[in-house]
Order: structure tokens, then C-alpha cells, then sequence
């Protein structure tokens, strides 16, 4: 989870433990120890952010020594205008947890947000997160908890439009890792959310730019691939044409498929990949 990167780094290449490292780091400087909030002794641990009135730690069980040690026994606690409650979030034993906490207004209605991620381990999952919200003036009832599972891509949390509109969450969509091609080889189009009445809801055709930055990245992806490696080359290329239907544009990027694809069984590969973008919610 991190603050205002751009997109053009896509978060598929950061992988693991590195990518939570990486995505975190820009939260340490909002970070800030409280009275309240400490380790009970060596083998477990403490973190806690404030913004304005709102507070939120997390305390942890220490499953080993060393700075890399997964954790159990995850408690998460927020603390509203004095107001305080504990949670239990999902947390697999084993997880890690780096600077995991963000406090953030995402739907820019005066009540900030807690999100709290975590990575459960693994080459290539995965990321999952809580964000916890509520509404102006409801601090006696506990915050609704919004689960979202990222798979290996995370997230980050950026403002794509000026002018005190909402917070995104930016990513990009799993479904695509092994679908067309190793994970080496595949290409995933962004995915973007807005959280709105407490629920996340996929924004992504409302940011055609970001669509646009994305496809040209993909078909380059596919001309770097394609000679050498002909059947991973597709991977790149279902993402060119995921990114046509988002843009309201597929019949073009469907004459590329057609000019451009080198994949033995070129017809079932097309009927694949209509069929698969239809399940996926490309195809209205």
C-alpha cells in the first residue's frame, strides 16, 4: 500500500516480501508512536499511526526472532474522537506485516478510513487488506469492515482527479496472471476502485488515460515477446484487448489480435479470450 506512485510502475513486477516493503515505505513518515500503543515484550510487537482524532494499532504475536519472522494473534484497535474498539482481522499465522497501516478520508466525507494490509507469504500471493469506515457522527457503532483480497499486485492509494474528489485505490485485475500465458509472460489491466457507501466499486472506465498508458504498455510488452516467444506473447496481448473494451474500442485491438498473433491455434486462442473477458465483466 502506498501513497501517490504513479501507475506507470506496475505492481505486478514487485514481487513478495520486497513489494510490501517498497509499496510501504512512504507510510513511516506518517507513522507515530503513541503512549498506548507498545509491545508487551520482545516477542511481540506495536505499530500505530494517527491522523486527527483517529488512531489505529496493531498488536502482533512474533511467531520467531529475526526481522522477517511472520506474525499470529493479529488485534487491531481504533480509536474514534476517544471512542475505542478492538478487532480481530483475517490474518493467516504466518503473515508479515511492514508499516501496514494507512489512515486516509477515501470518500472525502470528513471521516478518515483505516486501511490495514498484509502480505500472507508465497511468490505470488498475496496481498489482503481491511478497510475500516464509517460514517459522520457514528463512532458508538464499530466500523464496517471491507475485505478485499489483491492477490501479488497490492494496491495503492492515489488521488486521479483534483479538486477534492475521492481517493482511488489502484491495481490490477489477477484474473489475467496465468490465464494466457505463464506468470512471466502476462499482462494485467489496471483495476480501479473508489469506496462508496462503504463498498468498493470498480471506477476504472471513468480513467481512460490511465486505460490508454496501459494498452500501449502491453502492446509493447507483445512486440518484445512475440518473435522469440510466440504462445507467451498473449498473455500481453488479452490485456491489449481488455484494455479496448474498457476504452469502448474492442473491434480495433480485435483486428490487431488477428494481424498480429504468431500462437499456434489462433482461432481457439481468439474464442478463449472472448469467451474469458465475458466472464471477467469486459464484454457488456
Amino acid at each position: 500500500m502506498t501513497l501517490e506512485p504513479s501507475h506507470q510502475i506496475p505492481s505486478r513486477l514487485l514481487l513478495g516480501v520486497l513489494a510490501i516493503g517498497l509499496w510501504a515505505a512512504p507510510l513511516s513518515t506518517s507513522a507515530a508512536r503513541t503512549g498506548g500503543c507498545v509491545a508487551a515484550d520482545a516477542r511481540h510487537g506495536a505499530i500505530s499511526v494517527r491522523s486527527g482524532d483517529v488512531e489505529a494499532c496493531v498488536r502482533f504475536h512474533k511467531m520467531m526472532p529475526g526481522p522477517f519472522a511472520g506474525v499470529d494473534n493479529v488485534r487491531l484497535e481504533v480509536t474514534r474522537s476517544g471512542r475505542h474498539r478492538r478487532y480481530t482481522p483475517p490474518v493467516v499465522d504466518g503473515s508479515h506485516l511492514e508499516h501496514p497501516i494507512a489512515i486516509r478520508d477515501l470518500d472525502m466525507d470528513g471521516v478518515p478510513e483505516v486501511v490495514f494490509q498484509w502480505f500472507t507469504g508465497g511468490a505470488h500471493c498475496c496481498v489482503e487488506a481491511w478497510i475500516l469506515t464509517t460514517s459522520p457522527g457514528a463512532y458508538d457503532v464499530p466500523d464496517r469492515r471491507v475485505f478485499r483480497d489483491w492477490a501479488d499486485h497490492g494496491f495503492t492509494i492515489r488521488q486521479l482527479n483534483a479538486g477534492g474528489s475521492p481517493l482511488e485505490l489502484v491495481s490490477d485485475d489477477a484474473s489475467f496472471d496465468y490465464e494466457f500465458s505463464s506468470y512471466a509472460g502476462h499482462h494485467s489491466p489496471p483495476q480501479i476502485f473508489n469506496l462508496v457507501h462503504g463498498k468498493l466499486q470498480d471506477v476504472t472506465r471513468s480513467f481512460p488515460a490511465v486505460i490508454r498508458s496501459d494498452q500501449r504498455f502491453a502492446l509493447t510488452q507483445f512486440r518484445e515477446t512475440v518473435r522469440a516467444y510466440p504462445d507467451e506473447a498473449r498473455g500481453a496481448l488479452a490485456a491489449y484487448v481488455a484494455d479496448a473494451y474498457l476504452l469502448g474500442r474492442p473491434a480495433p485491438a480485435w483486428a490487431s489480435v488477428r494481424r498480429l498473433d504468431r500462437g499456434p491455434n489462433p482461432v481457439r486462442f481468439r474464442r478463449a479470450l472472448a469467451a474469458f473477458l465475458k466472464q471477467q465483466g469486459y464484454v457488456s
